[in-house]
């Protein structure tokens, strides 16, 4: 397994990680990863951009989106 150091971290931000990460019954380190893996299961911003640039494009009128917007709040 590989390591990760995290140097110049403020006596604040490592209060405010052992608080959390008690709170979660969890280990400053597992807390740490726990946030790592969290991030790593969403898209960089990159890759978001990427998704979206290749949606498809829709043109709409300015009256399609009043109608639709019209049509929706009707029928609540």
């Amino acid at each position: 397994m590989s390591n990760v150091q995290v140097k110049n971290l403020k006596a604040e931000i490592h209060d405010q990680l052992r608080a959390r990460a008690g709170a979660a019954g969890l280990t400053i380190s597992d807390y740490v990863l726990e946030l790592i893996r969290r991030d790593l299961r969403m898209p960089s911003r990159r890759q978001w951009l990427n998704t979206v640039s290749s949606l498809p494009h829709h043109e709409f009128s300015r009256a399609e989106i009043t109608d639709a917007i019209r049509d929706e709040r009707a029928r609540r």
